[in-house]
């Protein structure tokens, strides 16, 4: 499920990282901030539209490759919880890329790695130290982290920072 989303998220992030690059070699700052802004845009209804489909068709889809009730049970549950998380999953990674466009990769990196270390590993260990948790809680970890990677590049990318390095 998630490689859908990955793929989906990576194409508008690599159209992003190019109308970046191209706008700010033409000296365009805020055309190429909007760049990246528009192709979140359309990943977010990607994302949503995606997301949708798997709640709604997850038992026909898991059930192609294992109709096992319990799996299907999972399943269920975990794209109820997930799938809608695909959207900040989607504008993290397309925002990602458009500050990778404006020569700013470590900016990126730092931003991936402080969600990484700040909010998916410390929620993991709680979840996994917490006597009575359920996989729910395991769902709502991994959604949790892809809604505080696109909190972290909104909050980035919306100051903008990034875009003056380069033109400098």
């Amino acid at each position: 499920f998630e490689t859908m989303a990955l793929f989906i998220s990576i194409g508008w992030g690599s159209a992003a990282q190019t109308f970046v690059g191209q706008n700010l070699g033409a000296r365009h700052l805020a055309r190429a901030k909007h760049s990246g802004y528009w192709a979140a845009l359309y990943n977010t209804v990607m994302m949503a539209a995606l997301a949708i489909f798997y709640v709604t068709c997850a038992s026909a889809i898991v059930g192609f490759f294992n109709d096992d009730p319990q799996v299907l049970e999972v399943s269920r549950g975990y794209l109820l919880w997930v799938a809608p998380s695909y959207v900040g999953l989607g504008i993290g990674i397309v925002l990602g890329s458009g500050i990778q466009g404006a020569a700013a990769p470590v900016r990126a990196l730092v931003l991936d790695a402080m969600v990484v270390l700040c909010v998916q590993l410390p929620a993991s260990v709680l979840v996994v130290l917490t006597p009575g948790r359920s996989l729910t809680h395991v769902w709502l970890t991994v959604a949790l982290s892809y809604v505080a990677l696109a909190l972290a590049f909104v909050a980035s990318y919306r100051r903008g920072k990034f875009l003056q390095a380069v033109v400098a």
